[in-house]
């Protein structure tokens, strides 16, 4: 059988966009009269199977089939003929269930992410390192590790990429390539840098591969060039109103401290350290402390814990602190908030939005910021407050439903634009 994808709606289909799925087929549609009957596969909703529907009059810049005239027809194909794949903006409950292959990098994203209704397929090499890290003894029921050599006969629906070299590893494991032979998207967790408006990023101008970015402030600053973008705000799992305050110490969460320094405010931790107790969770805690004074910062290293017991053991610090200058909205962050944590933070990217006035404490002002965590630490009843407010914007705002929704409404668009895997797994079956 051979058989082309065109995704299609019930509405005009932007010819620009067409080309860019099928580039084959315009032709045939072009040199077609109003009323060509074409196969028309309905993956999706109640009208889901083999139908024929007629071509409707195109006007310029668009072609549109007639949803009403669609009828049944047997599930069998002449040589040759086109197979048009319905597109559309289907719900959240209509998207099929994807096989997807994702790294395993930031583990609050990561933990967030595999909690949805798909399969989840995390690589791992031996080393685990750039190759995969798997699932590194998280309980994560949806999600599974994959070795390169199981990866290369494993069907995968999307690939979600999150660094520049994945494009070659997923090649090198699977034999496909991202864009071209498979649907792929990628994932931009940073700041744009080393320059905050004039860098460009590595898939500016991708023609087969958008960039999802976790906050508008990312889109905006990264120079994307003509590659199409969405944005995705962070959404997190519901760990309950978990927060004690019981220790008058202060929370904070940085991965790779030293080596980010600056950019994620490592270099304010001592100062905070002269007001209460700095328990800093995350990798690379014990680097850290070999890289402070001796004398005594007040700065301890908690290490990268599982996500329940993260969860529990940071609800018990009386305030969160947020010194990132240039870093993208955090999912710590937002874990803390949905603790019911009192926050302080230095105003970085997207910060103004996730903590505003009404919500937490922020400023340049490194002595304002440690005045509010001294006002904490001496009145754990304003503490209380200052998060009860935090967890309620956090649930209006960064919820974990949303997130996941607004995931597979961007994966089913991706796999609607491209007839890769569909058309791949209609082929095989006959």
């Amino acid at each position: 059988m051979t058989a082309t994808c065109l995704p299609t709606s019930s509405g005009p289909y932007p010819w620009e966009r067409a080309a860019a799925t099928a580039v084959g087929l315009l032709p045939l549609l072009l040199s077609r009269p109003v009323g060509t009957v074409f196969n028309l596969n309905v993956p999706l909703g109640e009208a889901r199977g083999i139908r024929q529907a007629p071509l409707a009059p195109a006007c310029e810049w668009s072609l549109r089939l007639h949803p009403a005239r669609v009828r049944r027809k047997p599930q069998t194909f002449a040589p040759g003929q086109p197979l048009l794949c319905n597109g559309g903006e289907p719900s959240m409950e209509e998207v099929p269930g994807m096989r997807i292959l994702f790294w395993h990098l930031h583990t609050g994203y990561t933990n967030a992410f595999v909690s949805g209704r798909h399969e989840y397929l995390l690589p791992r090499d031996a080393a685990g390192d750039a190759g995969g890290r798997g699932l590194e003894g998280h309980d994560w029921p949806r999600a599974r590790e994959a070795s390169w050599r199981e990866l290369r006969n494993e069907p995968v629906d999307v690939v979600v990429l999150q660094r520049p070299e994945e494009i070659d590893v997923v090649h090198e494991m699977t034999g496909r390539r991202p864009g071209r032979d498979i649907p792929s998207v990628y994932l931009e967790h940073s700041a744009p840098g080393p320059d905050a408006c004039r860098s460009v990023h590595p898939l500016a101008d991708s023609i087969d591969i958008p960039i999802v970015h976790v906050s508008d402030f990312n889109r905006l600053y990264w120079d994307n060039g003509c590659a199409r973008t969405f944005v995705i705000q962070p959404g997190t799992p519901d760990p309950g109103p978990q927060y004690t305050g019981e220790l008058d110490r202060i929370g904070v969460v940085i991965n790779d401290p030293v080596r980010r320094g600056r950019a994620a405010g490592t270099d304010l931790l001592p100062r905070f350290g002269r007001v209460a107790a700095v328990d800093v969770f995350g990798r690379g805690g014990d680097e850290l402390l070999e890289s402070l004074p001796a004398d005594g910062t007040g700065v301890h290293a908690a290490g990268e814990l599982p996500p329940a017991r993260f969860a529990t053991e940071l609800a018990r610090h009386r305030v969160y602190l947020h010194p990132s200058r240039w870093t993208s909205l955090g999912f710590s962050l937002l874990e803390a908030m949905h603790l019911g944590m009192p926050i302080v933070a230095v105003p970085g990217p997207e910060i103004a939005r996730a903590v505003p006035s009404d919500v937490g404490v922020v400023s340049a002002d490194v002595e304002v910021l440690c005045h509010a965590v001294a006002d904490c630490m001496d009145d754990p009843e304003l503490a209380h407050e200052m998060g009860a407010r935090a967890r309620r914007h956090a649930l209006l705002h960064y919820g974990h439903d949303r997130f996941l929704r607004e995931w597979d409404q961007v994966l089913a668009d991706i796999f609607a634009s491209s007839g890769h895997g569909r058309t791949r797994s209609l082929a095989t079956a006959e």
